[in-house]
């Protein structure tokens, strides 16, 4: 993944470099500067800002202090640096434009990862071309609270895809195919593929965006590959969000299920309802959420059958924010488990 980086990388410093070789002789030698001729590094220059005028950096670091207290067992305690994500997006020209995104996660994990790294062709408005690796358009996973959603949890599917999308008005489609991480047989072969569908409509009072996804192999997806087995048959799983918000009201709604049974026998899913309300306290702008998941038939998967959440963020100052979430989360077993989370997050 450090090469899909580093080829890009290069390919943006040849792109800068390359009007200045055809000055070079044909004995490889650059000809004499005229020290009154200034029009070569005035060129140079604005090839230079014109780069930079098309980039974009941006960059997001999150620190958690948790607190755990469950029914059976001791209490615990930690602080981390929960994200660490660093992203870099380029205008390469009208019609084409390219993202890279470096993540460090505190889980279990503790390495700097190419979490992104992918191009957009865009000839026109309505018809794109996505290629590389990204997220996959299964699933929304939009949330007001700290912790990631039950639904993400499930269904986030990372892989090195070719999507084709159109998008006319508020409705919007997309096809994708990758070649995933498991599969019926041990072979490399493109066939995973997926849908999605989507709609959006906003005006001053209200906004919607919903949308819908299948994807032929839910157990590709980051968590429940393990469960799944490399080796399986495929798996169908199915996607469903919306998001409304009017004035300082927002509601999310998600499902996410498995239409197959796993080796297991399982047919796991998770589903999430949240809402939120928005607010000032002095003269800062606050966030309140309250929010109830849950997951059915996922025991293997070691997460909560059921988990009510609130959360409650304010803005410290520009680009700087802090967060307190309470959790209480029932496991399969009927153990229940309270959790307290603080977050400081800097954005930039």
């Amino acid at each position: 993944m450090q090469k899909t980086l580093l080829h890009i990388a290069i390919a943006i410093t040849l792109s800068w470099q390359g009007a200045a070789t055809a000055d070079v002789g044909l004995d490889g030698q650059l000809p004499e500067a005229d020290p009154n001729d200034r029009g070569d590094v005035m060129q140079s220059d604005e090839r230079h800002g014109d780069w930079l005028n098309k980039m974009e950096i941006g960059g997001i670091i999150e620190i958690e202090a948790a607190f755990a207290d469950p029914d059976e067992g001791e209490s615990e305690s930690n602080l981390t640096l929960a994200t660490m994500e660093l992203g870099l997006a380029a205008d390469i020209n009208p019609s084409l434009s390219a993202e890279i995104v470096l993540l460090y996660e505190d889980d279990g994990d503790e390495k700097l990862d190419v979490d992104v790294a992918a191009v957009t062709f865009a000839a026109d408005a309505d018809w794109f071309v996505i290629a590389g690796q990204f997220y996959l358009p299964f699933g929304s996973f939009e949330t007001g609270m700290i912790s990631d959603p039950l639904t993400l949890e499930i269904g986030e599917t990372r892989e090195t895809s070719l999507l084709g999308g159109y998008s006319t008005g508020p409705f919007s489609g997309s096809l994708y195919l990758f070649d995933g991480d498991a599969g019926e047989e041990e072979t490399n072969k493109i066939d995973n593929f997926g849908l999605s569908f989507a709609y959006m409509f906003e005006n001053d009072q209200f906004s919607l965006n919903a949308g819908l996804g299948y994807i032929n192999d839910i157990g590709d997806s980051d968590g429940l590959i393990d469960y799944a087995g490399t080796v399986h048959d495929r798996i169908g799983g199915l996607a469903f969000h919306v998001l409304m918000q009017t004035g300082p009201f927002t509601l999310i709604g998600e499902t996410i299920t498995s239409l197959d049974e796993f080796p297991t026998g399982e047919k796991p899913g998770a589903f999430s309802v949240e809402g939120g309300y928005g607010f000032a306290v002095a003269d800062r702008e606050a966030t309140l959420a309250v929010g109830y998941q849950g997951t059915n038939d996922a025991e293997l998967t070691e997460l909560p059958e059921a988990i009510l959440l609130t959360t409650f963020s304010v803005g410290l100052m520009e680009g700087a924010a802090i967060g307190l979430e309470y959790a209480r989360a029932e496991a399969y077993d009927d153990s229940h488990s309270n959790n307290l989370t603080i977050q400081f997050a800097a954005e930039f």
